[in-house]
């Protein structure tokens, strides 16, 4: 068949064609650009050069007519197109001459990748993790397949390409693996693996969708956008330094720019592993972007990757930045925000091309999204893996990291700050001990941009411990307590542990001289967003009433669970937490006279009695951390809970306490432990520890199994970044015309897909999620939930069910719905 006769695509009006050998040249060299950047630009383009080559074949082609004709008989999935090109290079490769088990390893990557590129959870496992049988992987490079035989692909792919160019790329490849540590080869496999995986997937992706669309996405260059905004944020910088001379510079703000100078030097530092060991209210935000856009200058790095635990957060976070970069409010491209809560409205096609590939100088991006484009499943999460690479990844808050992943992570951030060639930078004031001394699979120590922290912590020093931990407190300990400080007070923060106390103290306060607020994740977003904008707009009014020598028209007190402790830019009197870690405690202190309003600001760390506040199983880490707390302090009375020293005490303690690996991702597959950590992080050529993962079978020669052994299809599966079982339930507000009016579309049904998911992204701000059983049904409250829609999956809750107090559940507050 001729060349010009070999087809890849249609265009989506029909008109155009291209051919294969186009697509599979275009695809090699997207992949080779992106695998360049950590020295595999030859890996990542054989994936690319072979990933349609079973295209080359009768069968697809007669489909692709098919198709194209509108014949119903055409049945997209029906021609195995795949598999082909990994046969292919196993029948080229697999007679190679391989002391160093070069072409083997080349083998064994590339193949998977090819064999995989349409399989919604990546590349497949090299060895079953759960028994002793063959791999899945060489089950697939074996398997039969009766649409076309590999050795007529073979010859079609060389008709169409030089063999010796081939042979050359080839031996350029094999030149790539080699250069990289056999250690490193095999103990970080899993990433170098999805690495290729994504760079194909995201080329793949791209490629056809220009083509198919007609028009053409051009690279974006971050690089020299970094650097233009580098000098956009100095500007805002001595600007800022100006005005505040201008105005007597406050004790604060003199710190606060003292932080982002070290910042600034630290960024012109060597590429690593760096914290920001910043108290509370330090700046944090700003100075962390300065040394971030200093070492994108100084090393030509590609791109910023924020991790924030909160999409509150990231808006929140995401305006600032925009103004020291001096960039519109509507810019959606340059600093891309990646969180489920992204507004729904029409975007540009720059917001499009970079929410799809990350390929934007600064990406804002939640836990979940970073973690899942690292370990979890579908074409989306893995197409942003490789833009991970050779960046700037900012963690703030690092210490919100969910438990389970933490050492999933450590081995991510070792492979990305050696390999992947980027720099990390661990956010916070609580900063938690990650070294390898202290966590079996741990970081190396980071470079602290902070030279003097206790001298740091004394200059920022604006809260004292009050300590109410021995004696347990009932409801009423609790409200007669805040009815004494307000007498001395205009605002109150309290911080509880479960959804169920801040419900109950906040029904037990009753002064009419004072406005209470409610915030709990029962509310959905959009709820809890028009709170926040309420207290802020009341503690603005005591603010200017202080200010002008006058006592404020009304005092107020907000209960809330634990979302308000982190990155939240809100400033109370005084702050009342329930006992829990040391890192909580800490952050909610960050809410207390956070600018300095008051000479100092009091902290009431209280015990509360089981019957009013109980942590159950589901809450068993707070009850840990609490109680390694009270111990600690209990022992050294004298210490400061607010210090680094005494936060690195706490972590080491309730690290060493790790029972069961829960540090690991402990998961129990078709009734086999494993940890998931296991089947991706190697020591010493074997996996981690854990008696449920087999390697290779006895008995077995090495020719019938792969030289490597991440199961990554396993892990990919089966991970979670958030360990818990939710079911989304769409709440029914009275006064919100937008969520009433999003409801009536969802029940009219006969949605589209793309209606489906414009639609979701409308209701993410309506959300709450409701804990589930085994099962996914959310048992606890099922009497409250009228309809399942099977267009987009969600329960709907009743209307009157949702409380503008309280969010969902009995508005009456007669019913407990802890589950919530």
């Amino acid at each position: 068949m001729a060349q010009q006769e070999w087809i890849a695509h249609y265009s989506k009006d029909g008109q155009q064609t291209e051919s294969v050998h186009d697509h599979l040249a275009a695809i090699r060299d997207l992949c080779a650009s992106y695998g360049e950047t950590i020295g595999l630009a030859h890996v990542a383009g054989l994936a690319g050069w072979l990933h349609d080559a079973g295209k080359y074949s009768e069968a697809f082609q007669d489909y692709i007519r098919r198709s194209h004709d509108s014949d119903p008989s055409a049945q997209r999935g029906e021609v195995n197109h795949a598999f082909a090109g990994g046969q292919v290079l196993e029948n080229i490769l697999s007679n190679y001459d391989d002391p160093q088990f070069g072409y083997l390893y080349l083998r064994n990557l590339v193949e998977n990748v090819i064999l995989a590129h349409h399989n919604s959870n990546g590349p497949y496992d090299y060895l079953n993790p759960l028994k002793k049988e063959l791999s899945p992987l060489i089950r697939r490079i074996h398997e039969p397949v009766k649409d076309w035989n590999r050795q007529d692909i073979q010859d079609a792919f060389f008709h169409e390409f030089d063999q010796a160019e081939f042979d050359q790329y080839v031996q350029q490849a094999y030149d790539e693996i080699l250069a990289v540590p056999e250690t490193v080869r095999m103990e970080q496999q899993a990433f170098i693996l999805r690495f290729i995986a994504s760079c194909l997937v995201d080329a793949d992706h791209l490629e056809t969708g220009n083509f198919m669309s007609g028009v053409q996405t051009l690279v974006t260059d971050t690089s020299q956008q970094l650097t233009m905004l580098q000098q956009q944020n100095e500007q805002f910088v001595a600007k800022m330094e100006s005005g505040d001379q201008n105005e007597k510079r406050s004790k604060i703000n003199e710190l606060r720019h003292q932080m982002s100078d070290l910042c600034l030097r630290a960024g012109s530092g060597k590429k690593g592993i760096y914290s920001l060991s910043v108290p509370t209210g330090g700046g944090k935000t700003y100075a962390s972007l300065r040394f971030a856009l200093t070492q994108a200058k100084v090393h030509a790095m590609d791109r910023i990757v924020i991790v924030i635990p909160y999409n509150t957060i990231i808006e929140q976070n995401a305006s600032a930045i925009r103004d020291a970069l001096n960039l519109p409010n509507d810019d959606d491209h340059t600093v891309l925000e990646y969180h489920s809560t992204v507004s729904d409205n029409p975007k540009t096609p720059e917001y499009y091309y970079a929410r799809d590939t990350w390929d934007a100088p600064i990406v804002m991006t939640s836990q979940v999204a970073y973690l899942n484009a690292l370990y979890g499943h579908g074409s989306k999460n893995l197409r942003h893996m490789h833009r991970l690479v050779n960046s700037i990844l900012i963690y703030d808050e690092i210490q919100t990291m969910p438990l389970h992943a933490l050492e999933m992570n450590n081995h991510a951030i070792n492979w990305l700050s050696s390999m992947g060639k980027s720099t990390t930078l661990l956010c916070t004031a609580t900063q938690p001990k990650l070294s390898k001394d202290v966590i079996p699979v741990g970081i190396n120590t980071p470079t602290e941009i902070v030279p003097d922290i206790p001298a740091v912590e004394a200059a920022f020093k604006r809260v004292r411990l009050i300590n109410h931990m021995e004696t347990p407190w009932g409801v009423d300990d609790l409200t007669r307590a805040l009815k004494d400080e307000l007498t001395n007070v205009d605002s109150v923060l309290v911080v509880f542990n479960t959804k169920r106390s801040a419900r109950e103290a906040f029904q037990a306060l009753t002064l009419d001289h004072v406005d209470k607020y409610h915030l709990s994740t029962a509310m959905c977003m959009a709820h809890r967003q028009e709170v926040m904008v309420s207290i802020q707009e009341q503690l603005e009014n005591i603010r200017e009433a202080r200010q002008a020598d006058q006592q404020p028209l009304k005092k107020m007190v907000v209960f809330s669970t634990q979302l308000i402790e982190a990155g939240v830019d809100l400033s109370f009197d005084s702050v009342f937490r329930s006992l829990a870690g040391v890192d909580s405690i800490v952050q909610a202190a960050g809410r207390c006279n956070r600018n300095h309003e008051r000479p100092v600001g009091d902290v009431h760390v209280m015990k509360l009695d089981s019957s009013f506040e109980h942590l159950g199983s589901g809450l068993r880490d707070i009850s840990f951390g609490a109680e390694i707390t009270k111990q600690l302090v209990r022992n050294h009375p004298d210490a400061d809970l607010f210090s680094a020293s005494f936060v690195r005490d706490y972590f080491i303690k309730f690290y060493a306490n790790d029972q069961g690996r829960k540090l690991a991702y402990p998961l129990k597959i078709k009734g086999v432990q494993v940890n998931l950590l296991d089947l991706v992080a190697k020591t010493e050529g074997q996996f981690v520890n854990e008696p449920g993962v087999e390697k290779i079978p006895a008995g077995t020669s090495l020719s019938d199994q792969p030289l490597l052994t991440c199961a990554s299809q396993t892990v990919a599966k089966h991970f979670e970044p958030i360990d818990s079982k939710t079911t989304p339930v769409l709440v029914q507000r009275k006064e919100d015309d937008e969520n009433k009016n999003l409801i009536i579309e969802i029940e009219d049904g006969g949605h589209t897909p793309e209606e489906v998911s414009a639609l979701l992204r409308r209701a993410q701000r309506y959300i709450v999620q409701v804990y589930t059983d085994a099962q996914g049904n959310p048992t606890q409250i099922l009497d409250l939930l009228a309809t399942h829609d099977a267009d987009t999956g969600l329960w709907i809750a009743k209307s009157g069910v949702y409380s503008e107090d309280f969010g969902l559940g009995d508005p009456a507050g007669g019913q407990s719905f802890e589950g919530i």
